[in-house]
């Protein structure tokens, strides 16, 4: 492409200018010599002819004799090497200051130097008027032979003259647009009113320097696959990487085969085709493969350059077509257990070249055990899927599909999965599709949480689990482990396999170190596929119990009176963390003079810090003299099961038969008493310990033993005795006994097992054994046991009621009476169904040649009997018609025979017997005329 680039001439001091006007004379009135024609000059502030009238009139220097040249268009005689003959008047002076003068003989020469075929580029010459007069630059011209691809802007041509005041300069730029990579040269003469050079010449060069070499890229233009019928396009590109300026020449570009129907160049340039180094050819190559085939051809590029003249370029494609494959085939989703489902993902791929239509995909030839489904983002849209919304796979695109089945029975089932395309056959491609269903091993496991409650730390404790095979095949365990805390672990290390219905317990322990909440999961694996992992919840506390005794030991009585007795209380706390379990209390050696009382229940627990439990000891020395027992305690303080106390004291004595009872050192053993019942006091009126006090420790107020009186026990026949204010009294009954006549003289004489709960049931038993049967039933009154129990009134149709022990209708069902008065087979008539009992009892239906009806209680006759018809719709007198022989109504309602016509089962007659006369005929005897 060739670019014109705008020619600029400034000038450093431009001459102002006006509209030139005509003077009185004719004259043309100016300021410059721009304002006048071409030819003339201005002479103060005239238009005049250039020359005068001596002067030849020229143009170029041409126009001149020998010896003259061309200067302000008349022709100037040049003497002394160029000057003009003029008077010493002042005049103009060019001075070129740009291009310098070079050579020899010197010159002025514009080099343009290297440039590029197709660019614009521009040089300057600057001008100087060196004289004392205005330098007019008259013409600008190209000497014959100068190259065309030099030139100047037309605004410059048309703006000459130009006009250099003294002392000013002025620059003309000349510009040159290379048209091919060859040297161009040239002279521009500037002709100018100078008298002594009014024309110089200024030489024009541009040379192109390097070596033009072609690059093509890519090297091999390979179309791959294009699908037969459609059209691939590939670009190539040619570019010039020689060096320099130099003009790269395409002379052609072209396919060997001259002839194809399978190759082209789309849209080729012209040629020969110029490149500048540096610059691109870009060529468009198409593939028409019109079968499915490889197809090979060549592209020839010839060019100047001097290395590679001939270039030739494979050119290969292959026409494809599309290829259905499906994966996996046949499609085998195995065995699967009942209960669950298992998927196959089936691959749909295009192996072949082109893209592929697929038009339908269903499951055929199957049960709804199978499922097919598929994402449309990654496979199909299976909803919107057919042949007039084909979804297309392009070559080597594959998409997926999700085949599931759910077994609903054991045994093994099939289907086909089908695939229609038009691009393949046959169509629709057929896949087999199979499974099994069977009964899976079922993993039971009880229970699914184990609670260890408190256990000591360093201590232990076990619980089994079971596990159970509920299924049909043989349950197998693949691991068995705890996650969570260590304190627990289980055993045996490992299950065996068990067959359906058995079962295996495994022993779970909890051993803990710390104290606290302990927390786990029995994680147990096996090859259910329903609960492949069965998790059981674990849970245990750790507590550290320490056992401590008050008051400290050793437990000293201190001196006491021989024959007299100490008593001492002793607690046992829980000091460390969770509850403490007193297993037992005893001193040792036994029989001593020291003995326990008050010792609770055991084992007995002491929850926590705030609680304790106590007991005496009694210190009961019968001879003077030290004593010591051991106090051995059994609890659950594994760091101190078994505790043992020192228990000591020392008995001084009063003599035989005397007793200090008042603790009064000063007046010694001043009670006089022999202890009988080995010192223990009894209720005898004696004062059996020798403390002063009779009877002390009995209240005969509330002593069933002593009630009222020593000895005097309190006895009941089955039942447990009271005292209350030294009265005897009758307590609780014995489990089963009952004091159901309400005499306590005779304790609980009723011996009575209570069934149903305690409450009373129509059954023939005393349920809540108070000595009566069924009292809480009305047998002649309740239908739910009337006249028995059990007889429950059930009456059809009907509300029952019981009355006297026998089942009554109490009210009838709205629409049902009890026509036959016989309350057995309740109330048996369907007042809005029965003809007989139409609405009421005893309303019999009845309607002439018809049958009877009743509709919702109200009577209504039923389809006429054969010949019969109601023609006066009046449903109270039944088919009132004989449509046989009434000759207003013959065969039909309102069907009247013609004068002389009988009705005659059902048609008009003449005369009986003869037809039935039409189209205006009248009867006349048996014929119609």
């Amino acid at each position: 492409m060739r670019l014109l680039l705008t020619v600029a001439v400034t000038t450093a001091c431009p001459g102002c200018s006006s509209k030139n006007t005509t003077t009185p004379d004719g004259s043309l009135a100016c300021t410059e010599d721009s304002d006048c024609p071409n030819g003339q000059f201005c002479d103060q502030g005239i238009c005049r002819p250039a020359g005068g009238d001596s002067d030849t009139a020229c143009v170029d220097d041409i126009d001149c004799p020998d010896g003259m040249v061309c200067v302000e268009g008349s022709c100037k005689q040049v003497q002394d090497g160029g000057s003009v003959e003029e008077s010493a008047a002042p005049e103009p002076d060019i001075e070129i200051i740009d291009p310098p003068l070079t050579g020899d003989p010197p010159v002025y020469l514009l080099d343009f130097g290297s440039v590029m075929v197709g660019q614009v580029v521009s040089r300057n010459i600057s001008i100087r008027n060196a004289g004392d007069s205005d330098l007019r630059i008259i013409e600008l011209s190209k000497e014959m032979g100068t190259s065309d691809e030099f030139y100047l802007d037309q605004a410059l041509l048309d703006s000459l003259p130009l006009v250099v005041p003294p002392g000013q300069q002025t620059s003309i730029e000349v510009f040159y647009l290379a048209a091919d990579g060859f040297s161009d040269t040239g002279v521009l003469n500037i002709i100018s009113n100078d008298p002594d050079e009014a024309r110089v010449p200024v030489q024009l060069s541009s040379t192109f320097k390097g070596t033009a070499k072609i690059a093509v890229d890519p090297a091999r233009i390979d179309f791959g696959d294009v699908p037969v019928g459609l059209s691939g396009k590939m670009d190539i590109t040619i570019s010039n990487q020689g060096s320099g300026n130099a003009v790269l020449t395409l002379q052609a570009v072209q396919l060997a085969s001259l002839v194809t129907d399978n190759f082209e160049i789309e849209n080729p340039p012209s040629f020969p085709y110029y490149l500048n180094r540096g610059d691109v050819l870009v060529l468009s190559v198409m593939f028409h493969p019109g079968q499915a085939a490889s197809f090979s051809d060549k592209l020839v590029v010839l060019s100047d350059d001097p290395a590679s003249d001939r270039l030739e370029i494979p050119v290969s494609g292959r026409g494809v077509e599309p290829s259905l494959v499906v994966e996996p085939s046949p499609i085998d989703i195995g065995e699967v257990a009942l209960g669950s489902s298992a998927s196959v993902e089936v691959t749909v791929r295009n192996d072949g070249g082109a893209p592929l239509s697929i038009t339908g995909i269903e499951l055929a030839n199957g049960t709804n055990e199978f499922q097919l489904t598929s994402d449309p983002q990654t496979g199909f849209d299976l909803a919107n899927i057919g042949p007039a919304n084909p979804q297309v796979l392009d070559a080597g695109e594959a998409r997926k599909l999700t085949i599931t089945y759910t077994p609903s029975d054991e045994g093994a089932d099939s289907a086909t999965l089908e695939i229609g395309s038009p691009d393949i056959e046959p169509s629709p491609r057929q896949v087999a599709v199979q499974a099994t269903g069977f009964m899976p091993p079922v993993l039971s496991v009880q229970p699914l949480a184990l609670d260890f409650g408190q256990q000591h730390v360093r201590g232990m404790s076990t619980l089994p689990v079971e596990l159970r095979n509920d299924g049909g095949r043989i349950l197998q365990f693949s691991s068995l482990q705890v996650s969570g805390i260590d304190s627990f672990s289980y055993s045996p290390a490992s299950v065996p396999s068990l067959a359906a219905g058995q079962r295996f317990e495994l022993q779970v322990t909890f051993a803990p170190l710390t104290t606290g909440t302990h927390l786990a999961t029995l994680q147990i694996s096996s090859n259910d596929p329903a609960n492949p992992q069965v998790d059981v919840g674990l849970r245990g506390e750790g507590i550290d119990p320490n056992i401590f005794v008050w008051p400290p030991p050793p437990i000293d009585f201190g001196q006491i009176y021989r024959g007299t007795s100490s008593t001492q209380t002793i607690r046992i706390y829980s000091v460390g963390i969770g509850p403490l379990e007193v297993y037992s209390i005893e001193l040792l050696p036994s029989p001593s003079d020291f003995s326990l009382l008050n010792v609770p229940a055991l084992p007995a627990t002491i929850s926590n810090s705030s609680e304790w439990i106590e007991f005496d000891i009694k210190y009961a020395p019968p001879s003077v003299g030290a004593d010591s027992v051991a106090l051995r305690i059994e609890s659950s303080d594994l760091d101190n099961s078994t505790l043992v106390v020192n228990v000591q004291g020392e008995a001084i004595g009063c003599p035989d038969g005397w007793w200090d009872i008042d603790g009064d050192p000063q007046n010694g053993c001043e009670y006089r008493c022999y202890q009988s019942n080995n010192g223990d006091e009894a209720c005898d009126y004696i004062d059996n310990d020798c403390d002063g006090l009779t009877d002390e420790d009995f209240d005969v107020t509330s002593d069933p033993q002593n009630c009222g009186a020593c000895n005097q026990d309190c006895v009941y026949n089955h039942a447990t005795a009271v005292c209350n204010n030294g009265v005897c009294g009758l307590g609780a009954c014995d489990p089963n006994f009952w004091n159901a006549n309400g005499d306590d003289s005779d304790g609980c004489e009723y011996a009575c097992v209570q069934s149903n709960g305690g409450i009373e049931a129509c059954d023939g038993i005393d349920n809540d054994c108070d000595g009566a049967t069924d009292e809480d039933f009305d047998l002649q009154n309740d239908p739910m046991n009337c006249g028995g129990c059990g007889n429950q009134c059930l009456l059809y149709n009907a509300t029952s009621v019981c009355i006297q022990g026998t089942c009554r209708i109490g009210s009838c069902q709205v629409g049902y009476d009890n026509c036959d008065l016989n309350d057995v087979n309740g109330c048996e008539t369907d007042l809005k169904a029965d003809p007989d009992n139409c609405g009421t009892c005893g309303n019999v239906c009845s309607f002439p040649n018809a049958p009877a009806l009743c509709n919702n209680g109200t009577c209504q006759p039923g389809d006429c009997s054969s010949g019969f018809l109601d023609c006066n719709n009046d449903p109270t007198d039944g088919c009132e018609t004989n449509a046989q022989t009434d000759a207003q109504n013959c065969g039909s309602c309102g069907t009247a025979c013609d004068p002389g016509e009988s009705c005659e089962s059902g048609q008009c007659r003449c005369g009986a017997v003869g037809p039935d006369c039409q189209n205006g005929l009248s009867c006349c005897g048996i014929d119609c005329v």
